[in-house]
């Protein structure tokens, strides 16, 4: 081994020194970065993103009538919708004819737009329905001291491996659902009387029915009805669907696929 020269030793001197002072610089440098402010907007963000990502497991894969409309009087939303859906029942059997090729005789001026009229404008093209069930329907209510309450009954072939039909009872608040449990024999397959039990307990506001119907060439019907009076329609025939919303308003959507 060669003994060092002071040239040598000069040399590691200065790479020490670089060194050192490039670790200096480094650590220095991180330490005065400023992180971004944590805001009330950020904390927000950051929990909205959470929230959705550990609810999603829980989330049905489809789910009906999610959101609770704005009720006003029986009366004035039976006579309002009503009149809307009757102006509008041959445009709808129009959208129908154009989207899926189903013919229909067309309704009569001031006809009701009720379920009964609207199968029997089809009778002659797709005949009687096959089968046919509620898929659900929601009854809404007032009590006495102001709150408005929710009857749901709703039909399924599985729910956590029972089958037939399941009533569930909520209190609505702010537009906001809570759910008030019930017991087993209410809640599973429950009789008429139990369902009138709860009806009982306030004064009728409005009623939803969701009714499915099934003819012999496949084609499907599911209507939606407010108080008796068609407001949405679901059809399908062979690989074409129909969809229509806001029937029983001045602004019917209706979307064919």
């Amino acid at each position: 081994m060669k003994p060092q020269t002071p040239r040598s030793r000069g040399v590691e001197w200065i790479l020490g020194a670089l060194i050192l002072f490039g670790v200096f610089y480094f650590f220095s440098y991180n330490k005065n970065q400023k992180k971004p402010p944590v805001t009330e907007e950020t904390v927000n963000e950051e929990a909205s993103i959470e929230n959705s990502s550990s609810d999603s497991s829980s989330l049905p894969a489809k789910s009906l009538d999610t959101k609770t409309p704005q009720l006003t009087t029986a009366s004035t939303l039976g006579s309002e919708e009503a009149t809307w859906a009757s102006r509008n029942m041959n445009l709808l059997l129009d959208q129908v004819a154009s989207c899926l090729s189903v013919g229909s005789n067309q309704f009569s001026e001031g006809t009701s737009a009720n379920r009964a009229n609207f199968l029997a404008s089809f009778q002659s093209s797709l005949g009687e329905p096959t089968f046919q069930y509620e898929d659900w329907s929601n009854y809404f209510l007032r009590l006495e001291n102001g709150e408005l309450r929710k009857i749901r009954l709703e039909s399924s072939t599985e729910v956590d491996g029972l089958s037939g039909k399941f009533l569930k009872y909520y209190a609505i608040e702010q537009g906001q659902e809570k759910f008030i449990p019930l017991s087993q024999e209410q809640s599973i397959n429950p009789g008429e009387a139990a369902i009138e039990d709860l009806k009982k307990q306030g004064a009728f506001v409005k009623e939803q029915k969701s009714s499915r119907f099934y003819f012999q060439n496949t084609e499907e019907i599911n209507l939606i009805e407010t108080n008796g009076v068609i407001t949405g329609l679901d059809m399908l025939r062979e690989n074409k669907s129909l969809r229509c919303t806001g029937v029983a308003t001045a602004k019917m959507t209706c979307d064919c696929n």
